[in-house]
C-alpha cells in the first residue's frame, strides 16, 4: 500500500512547488510529471488490481484490437441510446497504436487526472483553493476508486471541470463538458441535478430565502423519490433502450446487489459535513484578502456534502445509486481544501494536518481494510498477460 502513499505525496509535493516557480516552462515540466507519476502508477498495474480491470478494462481493448474497424467494434456496444462513444473511441484508437493493454490502463489513469487537475486548476481560479492539497485530497478519495470504476472515473473528473464552469455562469462549457462525459460513462447524466440547484441557490439577491429553501426541498424530494423507486426507474430505462442491460445487476435483485447500509461510509461522510459546518460562517468572501467565496457558493458545497452523505443510503435499492456520489467527491475535497483559507498564515498548519490526517484514515479504511475496489496490495506487471 506505500507505494500509493509514495506517489499521491510526491505528486503533491510537485504540484505544491509549481506555485513557487515563475519559469512556465520548467513549471509546465513539473505539473506534467505531477500527473504523470499517478498515471504510470495505474499503467504498470496487474490485471488483478481493480475489479473492473479484466471485466472490462482490458477484454475491451482485446476485443477492439482484433476488430478490423471501429464500426465493427462498436456494433457490439451500441445496443442503446447511450452507448458511451467517446470510451469505446478512445479504446479502439489505443489498441491501434499499442499491442500492450497496460498503455491503455495508463492513459484511462492519465486522461482522469488531467481534468481533475483542470477543475482544481480552476477552482484556484475563482476561489484561490491550494492546487497541491486539493489534488492530495483528491487522490485519496478517488485514484483507488478509478483503478476500477474507469470509465465512470473519466466521466467523474470531466464533470468535475463542467461544474467549475457554473461558478462563472458559462452554461454552454458546462452543457458541453457534461455531454462530453456522458459519452464516457452514462451515469455522467446525473450532472443535470447541478445546474437547477446552482440556478436556485444563485437567486440570493432577487428571491427570499424562504422561497429558496423551498425549491431546494423540492430538489431534494426529487433526490428520495428517485432514490425509493431507483430500481423501477433503471429497470424502464433499461426497457427503453437507453441505457446498457448491465446496470440491471447493480439493482436489489442484481448480481452486484447489496441490500445494506455502510455505517462506516455514512459516519465517514458525517464527519465531512460536521467539519464545513462548523467552519462555514467563517467561509465569506475576502476573509483573508484572498478568498473569493459568495454565499450562493458555500451553501451549494454544503449541500452538495449533504448529497454524498444522501447517496450512502441508495445502496438498500441499488448500488448503482450509491456509486453516484462520486460525481460529488472532487467538489466535497474542494470544499475541504478552501477551508485552508479560515485560518491565518500561522494556523494553516492545523488544517492541514487535521483533513489530511483525516482524509489518509478514510483511505486506509475503505482502501486497506476493507479492501474496496480490490486496489491492495499493489502488484506490479507490465506483461501483456490478461492474468
Amino acid at each position: 500500500m506505500f507505494i500509493y502513499l509514495f506517489v499521491f505525496f510526491l505528486s503533491t509535493i510537485m504540484f505544491y512547488f509549481t506555485s513557487k516557480i515563475k519559469n512556465k516552462t520548467f513549471r509546465f515540466i513539473l505539473i506534467t510529471i505531477a500527473i504523470m507519476l499517478p498515471a504510470v502508477l495505474a499503467g504498470c498495474r496487474a490485471s488483478s488490481v481493480g475489479t473492473d480491470v479484466t471485466t472490462y478494462g482490458i477484454k475491451h481493448f482485446m476485443n477492439a484490437a482484433n476488430s478490423d474497424s471501429y464500426t465493427y467494434y462498436f456494433q457490439n456496444y451500441s445496443k442503446n441510446i447511450l452507448s458511451e462513444p467517446l470510451y469505446h473511441m478512445l479504446v479502439y484508437i489505443l489498441s491501434k497504436i499499442f499491442d500492450n493493454y497496460h498503455w491503455a490502463l495508463f492513459f484511462y489513469e492519465f486522461i482522469t487526472i488531467i481534468f481533475a487537475y483542470l477543475g482544481i486548476k480552476r477552482c484556484n481560479t475563482i476561489f484561490n483553493t491550494p492546487i497541491w492539497l486539493g489534488m492530495l485530497l483528491y487522490y485519496l478519495a478517488m485514484f483507488n476508486v478509478s483503478l476500477n470504476l474507469m470509465r465512470q472515473s473519466i466521466a467523474v473528473s470531466i464533470v468535475f471541470l463542467a461544474v467549475t464552469y457554473l461558478f462563472e455562469s458559462e452554461y454552454l462549457k458546462y452543457v458541453f463538458f457534461c455531454c462530453l462525459a456522458v459519452g464516457f460513462h452514462t451515469s455522467a447524466i446525473i450532472s443535470i441535478i447541478f445546474l437547477p440547484l446552482f440556478l436556485i441557490l444563485r437567486q440570493e439577491k432577487k428571491v427570499s430565502f424562504n422561497k429558496r429553501v423551498i425549491q431546494i426541498s423540492i430538489l431534494l424530494l426529487l433526490m428520495v423519490f428517485v432514490i425509493l423507486f431507483g430500481s423501477r426507474i433503471i429497470r424502464i430505462i433499461v426497457s427503453a433502450g437507453i441505457i446498457r442491460s448491465d446496470y440491471l445487476n447493480y439493482l436489489s435483485s442484481g448480481l452486484f446487489k447489496s441490500n445494506r447500509i455502510s455505517y462506516v461510509s455514512i459516519l465517514t461522510y458525517l464527519i465531512y459535513v460536521v467539519l464545513y459546518i462548523i467552519h462555514y460562517k467563517f467561509l465569506k468572501k475576502d476573509i483573508f484578502h484572498n478568498f473569493k467565496f459568495q454565499k450562493h457558493q458555500r451553501l451549494f458545497f454544503l449541500i452538495i456534502s449533504f448529497f454524498i452523505l444522501f447517496t450512502m443510503f441508495g445502496s438498500l435499492i441499488s448500488t448503482f445509486i450509491s456509486r453516484l456520489c462520486f460525481y460529488f467527491f472532487p467538489l466535497q475535497m474542494v470544499s475541504m481544501a478552501n477551508i485552508l483559507h479560515c485560518y491565518s498564515k500561522k494556523s494553516k498548519i492545523i488544517w492541514v494536518t487535521t483533513i489530511v490526517s483525516y482524509s489518509l484514515i478514510v483511505w486506509l479504511i475503505v482502501f486497506v481494510i476493507k479492501g474496496d475496489n480490490a486496489t491492495v496490495p499493489y502488484v506490479f506487471d507490465i506483461s501483456n498477460n490478461m492474468y
